[in-house]
């Protein structure tokens, strides 16, 4: 998944107060916040949303604030370090918003624009000045997808001159204008960062928007491309000299900014992407090991007591005669993967921990602490938290953690889904008497709402869709679901969307749009934080089955249909 998507909740308890300016309580690790939009319109959205990376846990964690009649709002919410993060009060607008431990900042939205006062007020005012003339400064998504069609060497070299280019776009914004120190570092920084970021992106950019068919744009040479990045990032293990000479660091890599108990950088949301995707890149990697095709075979001979005779012998010719899936010749590939397709839902776990092996031993060859930490951190929260060998991995990389907020983050996360999945295996068991189906509403809990679904779809498998309007790729897998929704095991299925965080007019058009056959819910931001803990649920669209035994199933991918058809029939029958 590339995309992170609105993932936890916190919904504000405090009482609005008319006055906009800083309340007293405080605590080394908030922010708090006090606004009032003044172009606020009757009928629309009255809720406000502030968007915050959690590095360690691989998420984006959004705190929600009602909006009062007046306009006014107050919320505060736990940030670890300084950094950049995001805010919007409806789906037209969003705002970048760099914030500290401790401060106090009051937001003013008028007609002209966001104002700013209180501690952070003249780095946000930069910040908001700035913006609109970055965009229009740099390519556009259409150049983007130009751009992800060169050649490896000179994608480089225009990932360079585009970051001299945003460099020396600083001069220009701050000529005239009194730009504070604060912001010129975080701007910097994100130059640098945003760098890597997009060097790394072109793995996935080439792939969607590149011709396959191209010589530069063959897999092999895409892969190759990725590993030596992998392996030699950052160039020289140092900034570039500008770079480091205007910021006038003594830090021998400006990579390595995330400190949790300072305010000298302004972390860039463009390093939560890149250690996202370094993440990714590093599970990924371990399919392009030589030894990948030996242990996917090995794995597929355990059940030899299942194949044929000649199935087995072409099993051993290919672990013999190849070193990698895609060097076997088609005719000889084709049997092979009607093998490995047969038996994909009984390895894939096999080869998963298989890949966090590799990933936890490959990491420890990175220099810098902290990247190596955080990479080790979402992947254990990505892949292994909920996973049968949760135990091992945890004490396996717990030991290899060096920041010790790090290490805490961690190891409450572990601890709390151990907690959730007890209860949430006791949930499923239960049986649950005199429970009425009914819209949901404030005064039902998310335990109650799956109650609810549970009694309604008694002995049947069910298939929970958690959605939002604001979701392309949910509206992507409406389309995608339509075809074989009515389809054998897919007629025999329950198909419950639970709407998020979305506005009751938008959830019934989209139901309409997409034609969606099934019960729906459209859920309060209550229900969906219960439910979002109780299932760890890390981005839209999530998918949920509960088989007839309530067993919960937390697998489910999309992308590949005939899998799903499989692991669907399994379970209808």
């Amino acid at each position: 998944m590339y995309i992170y998507f609105l993932i936890s909740v916190f919904i504000n308890p405090f009482l609005f107060s008319r006055n906009i300016w800083p309340i007293t309580s405080r605590s080394a690790d908030t922010i708090y916040i006090h606004g009032e939009i003044k172009t606020l319109l009757q009928g629309k959205n009255t809720i406000v949303t502030f968007l915050v990376n959690d590095y360690v846990l691989a998420r984006q964690l959004n705190y929600y604030s009602n909006i009062d009649s007046s306009g006014k709002f107050d919320i505060k919410f736990p940030v670890r370090c300084t950094q950049n993060i995001f805010w919007k009060y409806n789906e037209d607008s969003i705002f970048n918003l760099i914030v500290s431990p401790n401060d106090s900042l009051a937001i003013i939205l008028d007609k002209v624009g966001a104002h700013f006062l209180g501690s952070g007020a003249i780095v946000n005012e930069n910040m908001n000045l700035m913006w609109p003339l970055y965009k229009r400064s740099f390519p556009s998504s259409e150049e983007e997808k130009a751009i992800a069609q060169f050649e490896p060497e000179d994608y480089l070299i225009f990932r360079k001159k585009q970051k001299n280019k945003q460099i020396k776009f600083l001069d220009y914004f701050c000529k005239g204008r009194s730009c504070s120190t604060p912001f010129r570092q975080w701007y910097l920084a994100n130059c640098e960062v945003t760098y890597y970021n997009e060097l790394l992106a072109y793995g996935w950019k080439s792939l969607k928007y590149g011709a396959g068919s191209q010589v530069h744009l063959t897999e092999g040479r895409r892969n190759k491309y990725l590993a030596s990045f992998i392996k030699n990032w950052p160039e020289n293990g140092q900034p570039t000299t500008h770079l480091s000479n205007r910021l006038k660091s003594e830090d021998k890599d400006l990579l390595d900014i995330i400190n949790f108990d300072s305010k000298k950088y302004s972390l860039s949301s463009q390093y939560f992407s890149l250690i996202h995707n370094l993440s990714n890149q590093y599970i990924q990697r371990a399919i392009l090991t030589d030894t990948y095709l030996t242990d996917k075979i090995g794995y597929l001979l355990e059940y030899k007591n299942e194949l044929s005779q000649i199935e087995i012998d072409l099993l051993h010719d290919i672990a013999k005669s190849y070193k990698s899936e895609r060097d076997i010749d088609s005719l000889t590939q084709n049997k092979y993967y009607a093998i490995a397709d047969r038996y994909k839902d009984r390895i894939i776990l096999k080869m998963q921990k298989r890949w966090i092996d590799w990933e936890v031993l490959e990491t420890q060859k990175i220099e810098n602490s902290n990247i190596r930490d955080l990479i080790l951190c979402q992947n254990f929260c990505n892949y292994i938290v909920t996973s049968d060998d949760a135990n091992y991995y945890y004490d396996l990389i717990a030991s290899k953690i060096h920041n010790v907020y790090s290490l805490k983050a961690i190891t409450i996360e572990y601890e709390e889904s151990k907690r959730q999945v007890m209860e949430t295996n006791r949930l499923l068991l239960n049986d649950f008497k005199n429970v009425e189906l009914v819209k949901p509403s404030n005064e039902k809990s998310g335990d109650q709402l799956i109650n609810t679904i549970l009694l309604a779809n008694k002995d049947r498998v069910i298939f929970i869709d958690l959605w939002g309007t604001w979701c392309g790729p949910c509206r992507a897998d409406f389309v995608k679901m339509t075809s074989i929704k009515t389809q054998p095991p897919f007629d025999s299925v329950s198909f419950v969307y639970l709407c998020c965080l979305s506005t009751e007019t938008e959830w019934i058009n989209a139901i309409k749009k997409y034609n969606l056959k099934g019960t729906h819910y459209l859920i309060t931001p209550g229900q969906y934080k219960a439910l979002e803990k109780r299932f760890k649920i890390k981005g839209f669209p999530t998918y949920l089955v509960i088989d007839k035994q309530r067993k919960l199933h937390r697998n489910i991918v999309l992308s590949d249909t005939n899998a799903l058809i499989n692991q669907i029939k399994n379970l209808v029958n």
